[in-house]
């Protein structure tokens, strides 16, 4: 007797990838396209993107049963580690191939972790280095914006130098010599968002 399939709910709002999800899953899984806003309690498993997934978990936290997988097409450490901690199962890229795919949603519906493995390098290269605190990743988003020092002193409403030693704090932190090769080692470390994410958090420091 054949078990039973795993019901999968894709609520990723691509509609290209929302489709081209539910027909690689299609032969070994119960599949439909689902809304946000009523997820049925038949699901095992729901795919998201990164921003709908951690809106779920915050859902999944009142008591849906389903497990999370997100199918995200940008990726990087912050990113992954950020929707792993909020309660995710699993996290692969959208360019990901059909069988590791099924893969990922049998290992989430078991209850495992999965990663493919881009995510897994992302995340671990995200822990190589010693932790900055809150106002070094502060200063660190605000030099990934195009700040200098005197625009971040005003921003942050501190000394311009607390700001200067913040800086050579995160540059030894990062093992690199400039500003530049912080943003570059932070970007591929995923601690720092896209380039909008930045601009949002320089006009929200004020």
């Amino acid at each position: 007797m054949l078990g039973k399939r795993t019901n999968v709910v894709v609520l990723h709002p691509s509609p290209v990838l929302n489709a081209g999800v539910r027909a690689l899953l299609a032969d070994e899984c119960d599949v439909r396209a689902g809304d946000f806003a009523r997820v049925p309690e038949s699901a095992d498993v729901v795919i998201a993107d990164h921003e709908q997934a951690l809106a779920l978990m915050h859902a999944m936290a009142t008591g849906l049963p389903a497990r999370c997988l997100v199918v995200s097409a940008r990726l990087n450490g912050r990113m992954v580690r950020e929707a792993m901690e909020a309660g995710a199962h699993g996290y692969v890229t959208a360019e990901c191939a059909g069988p590791e795919l099924n893969r990922a949603v049998q290992s989430v519906n078991l209850g495992q972790r999965y990663l493919c493995s881009g995510a897994s390098a992302c995340l671990a290269n995200s822990f190589g280095l010693d932790p900055l605190t809150r106002r070094e990743l502060q200063v660190l988003e605000l030099l990934g914006a195009g700040l200098g020092n005197k625009s971040i002193a005003l921003r942050l409403d501190i000394a311009l130098g607390t700001v200067k030693a913040h800086v050579r704090t995160v540059l030894d932190k990062l093992c690199v010599s400039s500003r530049t090769q912080a943003v570059i080692e932070a970007r591929r470390r995923g601690l720092l968002g896209d380039d909008d994410e930045l601009t949002t958090t320089a006009a929200a420091a004020r």
